[in-house]
C-alpha cells in the first residue's frame, strides 16, 4: 500500500464505523484478520526478451537473462534445419567450424557460476564455476580448450571465437581452440565425436539453466575453422580472426568472409526492443540451394556420398584410366570431397557434373581444391548445349589442404543453352588434385561477368548508365577475371557518374551477400547503393552501404559482405568511380540468404522470482501495478 493513499483509506474506514456504530479499533482488528493488511494494488508481470544496442560492432545484441539462482532463464533456440548429409545441417555442420561472438557480461569473471553462451549437445561454449571460459568440441569425454577469465569485469566487451575440427588437428596436436581478443589457446588432443542437437540454444543450457546473463552480439557460426594467421583454413582472406578483432574496435565477420561457409548468423535487424519468435533477425548461407545438390543420398557438389558416381559426377576427358576416390580423412577440409589422379598421358582431365538449366540463368560459383605439388586445378563453367566455355579459373601447384585454391566467379546461360557442365580438371597430365566442394548459386545480377554490352560509353547488357559520357567506359578483353570480358573505367570517368543495376528480384527486402572483383592501374574503384534505388545497409547496423575498395595495383582482388535491404525497393548496385586512373571490374554477384526462425521463450514470473518473494525484472519484462480501488 502506498502511504499517499493511507489517509483516504482511513477516512473511508471512519465513515463506515460511524454508520454502523462499530468501534474503529475493533474494525481494524477485524480487517487485519480478514486481509492480513494485503495491498490494495494488483500486480501484472509480462515476460519478454530484449535486443539492446550492442557495445561492440553490432547495433543489435541479444539480452539473455535469468534469476540469480541460475535456473530457468530466458530461452532462445533455433532449429538445426534440413539435413544435407551426416552432421551437416542447414544451420550447423558439427564436423568442423568456428563460433564467433562479442559478449558483454553482467557478471565479473570471478563470480564462480556457470553461464552457458551457446550449445548444441556436447559442442558448446560456457563459463564454469572455476571461472574458466571453455569451448567444448565434446563434453563426454571432455575435449576442450579453456582460458581463465577471473579478470573479466562486468560491462566490458570481449571477442570470443571457438574453433574445432573432428577430423584433423588445428595445430598439429589439438582439435579445439578458443580465442579471446585475438589471443589463441589450443586444447583437446583426442579426436572428438559429433552429433547435432535438434534445437540449438543461445544464452542457456538445454535444460533451461545457467543463464548467460550477458549481451551477445554478432553470433556467427562457420563450417570451417577460421584462419588465425598460422592455423585454420586459409581461403584467401588473410588472418580472419585479427581482422574481426580489428584492434579491439571489432568488425562484422561477414565483412571479411561474406556469407561463404556461414551456417548461422544472428545480426538481429539492428533495432532495439523486444526480441520475438520468428524470422528477420537471423539467416544462413543457402547451402541447400546449391545447384549441384539433390539429397542426402546424392550430395553433388558437397561430395559427401563417398562414391563420385552416386553424387552424379562423371569422368571428364578421353582417358578412362583416370582414377577418382573419396578423400582420406587427413586430406579433408569438410566431411566430403574427391581426389582425381592423372596417369601422365593427357592434360585437362578430371570429373564433371551436368545440370539442366534455362537460358538467361545467372550464377556465382565457389569451389575449393588443392594440389599434390604437381597438379594444377582448374574449374570451368561450360555450355554443353552449344559447346562453348562460359568462364573458368585456374589454380596453382602450391596450394595445400590448409591453404587451398578458392575459385569464385560468375556466369550466365547464353541463348539456347539447356545443359550446364561444371568441369573440375587438372591442367597437367600427371598429379593428384583434391576437390573439397563446389557450390553453384543463383545470382540476382544479370550479365554478372559483363560479357555483352554496347555503346560509347560501353554499358553492359541489362545495366544502366547514370551520367557516364563517351570515353568513360569501354569493354575490356585483356584484363579479365573470368570469361571473355570485363568493364574498364578510364581516366575521364568522374566521381558520381556510375554504372547501375537494380531490377527484378532485387526489389525485395532481406539479407543479401554481395561480392565483386576489382583491379586497377591507379586510383580507386568502389561500390555503393544509389539513393534512387532504395535503402540498403550493412547487416551490423543501420549505416547505408557505401564501399570503396583500394586493391593492389595490377592484381584482381575480391571483396564481399552481407547487406540488409530495408525497403521494398531492395538492393541496387552502383559502380562508383571516385578518382582518376584505369580501373576494371568483373564477376559481380548478389545472393539471397535464407531466413532462420528463432524461438523465444522469456523467463516466466515464477522463474523470475528470487528469495521466494522478490521478482527480477530485466530484458523486456514488464511489472505493472494498478489500484484496485476507485
Amino acid at each position: 500500500m502506498e502511504l499517499t493513499n493511507l489517509p483516504r483509506f482511513l477516512n473511508r474506514i471512519k465513515r463506515f464505523s460511524k454508520s454502523y456504530r462499530v468501534s474503529l479499533t475493533y474494525f481494524l482488528v477485524f480487517l487485519l484478520l480478514l486481509t492480513d493488511l494485503s495491498p490494495v494494488f494488483a500486480a501484472t508481470f509480462t515476460p519478454g526478451m530484449a535486443k539492446r544496442d550492442g557495445p561492440g560492432p553490432f547495433t543489435g545484441a541479444v539480452s539473455s537473462q535469468g534469476n540469480w539462482s541460475n535456473s530457468f532463464p530466458d530461452g532462445l533456440t533455433y532449429s538445426r534445419g534440413a539435413q544435407i548429409k551426416g552432421d551437416f545441417y542447414s544451420t550447423l555442420d558439427e564436423d568442423q567450424g568456428s563460433v564467433v561472438f562479442w559478449i558483454t557480461p553482467e557478471w565479473n569473471g570471478n563470480d564462480n557460476k556457470y553461464h552457458i553462451i551457446w550449445r548444441s549437445f556436447g559442442l558448446q561454449i560456457r563459463k564454469n564455476t572455476s571461472n574458466n571460459l571453455v569451448f567444448y568440441a565434446d563434453d563426454v569425454p571432455e575435449i576442450s580448450a579453456s582460458v581463465n577469465i577471473s579478470s573479466w569485469t562486468a560491462g566490458t566487451t570481449y571477442l570470443v571465437i571457438g574453433r574445432w575440427d573432428s577430423k584433423n588437428t588445428l595445430d598439429g596436436t589439438n582439435y579445439v581452440s578458443i580465442s579471446i581478443n585475438d589471443s589463441h589457446t589450443y586444447g583437446g588432443s583426442t579426436q572428438p565425436s559429433t552429433s547435432v542437437a535438434t534445437d540449438i540454444r543461445i544464452g542457456g543450457d538445454t535444460s533451461t539453466t545457467n543463464a548467460a546473463n550477458a549481451l551477445v552480439e554478432g553470433l556467427t557460426i562457420y563450417r570451417r575453422p577460421l584462419f588465425d594467421g598460422t592455423y585454420g583454413i586459409d581461403v584467401g582472406n588473410g588472418d580472419e580472426i585479427n581482422q574481426i578483432y580489428n584492434s579491439g574496435t571489432g568488425k562484422d565477420p561477414t565483412l571479411v568472409t561474406g556469407s561463404w561457409d556461414v551456417v548461422f548468423a544472428l545480426p538481429t535487424n539492428s533495432s532495439t526492443g523486444a526480441l520475438a519468435t520468428g524470422t528477420g533477425n537471423a539467416w544462413t548461407h543457402p547451402h541447400a540451394s546449391n545447384l549441384l545438390y539433390t539429397s542426402t543420398t546424392n550430395t553433388g557438389g558437397f561430395m559427401m556420398n563417398g562414391t563420385y558416381t552416386s553424387d552424379s559426377w562423371s569422368i571428364e576427358g578421353l582417358n578412362p584410366l583416370i582414377t577418382v576416390e573419396a578423400l582420406a580423412t587427413s586430406e579433408k577440409i569438410y566431411a566430403g570431397g574427391y581426389k582425381t589422379t592423372s596417369d601422365g598421358l593427357l592434360a585437362n582431365e578430371g570429373i564433371y557434373y551436368d545440370k539442366t538449366v534455362t537460358a538467361g540463368n545467372d550464377w556465382v560459383i565457389r569451389a575449393l581444391a588443392h594440389s599434390d605439388g604437381t597438379s594444377i586445378p582448374k574449374v570451368i563453367l561450360y555450355d554443353q548445349t552449344n559447346g562453348a566455355e562460359i568462364g573458368s579459373l585456374t589454380g596453382t601447384s602450391t596450394s595445400t589442404r590448409t591453404d587451398p585454391d578458392v575459385f569464385i566467379f560468375t556466369g550466365e546461360a547464353p541463348s539456347g543453352m539447356t545443359t550446364l557442365r561444371v568441369k573440375l580438371v587438372n591442367t597437367q597430365a600427371s598429379g593428384t588434385t583434391y576437390w573439397h566442394q563446389v557450390e553453384v548459386l543463383s545470382n540476382l545480377i544479370s550479365n554478372p561477368s559483363l560479357e555483352t554490352g554496347s555503346g560509347d560509353p560501353w554499358i553492359p547488357t541489362g545495366w544502366g548508365n547514370y551520367g557516364l559520357d563517351a570515353g568513360d567506359t569501354a569493354q575490356e578483353t585483356t584484363s579479365i577475371h573470368s570469361g571473355m570480358s570485363s568493364i574498364k573505367f578510364l581516366d575521364t570517368a568522374p566521381e558520381n557518374e556510375n554504372l547501375t543495376f537494380g531490377s527484378g528480384s532485387l526489389f525485395t527486402t532481406g539479407y543479401r551477400m554481395f561480392g565483386y572483383w576489382l583491379n586497377r592501374s591507379s586510383g580507386l574503384l568502389g561500390y555503393r547503393t544509389f539513393s534512387g534505388f532504395g535503402s540498403v545497409v550493412y547487416q551490423s547496423g543501420n549505416t547505408s552501404f557505401s564501399e570503396t575498395e583500394s586493391t593492389t595495383i595490377g592484381q584482381w582482388a575480391h571483396d564481399t559482405q552481407v547487406l540488409r535491404a530495408v525497403s521494398f525497393l531492395g538492393l541496387a548496385v552502383t559502380i562508383n568511380t571516385v578518382s582518376s586512373g584505369v580501373r576494371y571490374t568483373d564477376d559481380l554477384y548478389v545472393v539471397n540468404l535464407s531466413d532462420v526462425s528463432l524461438t523465444v521463450t522469456p523467463a516466466s514470473e515464477a522463474n523470475s522470482t528470487e528469495n521466494t518473494d522478490e521478482i527480477r525484472v530485466d530484458g523486456k519484462d514488464m511489472y505493472m501495478e494498478s489500484s484496485a480501488s476507485s
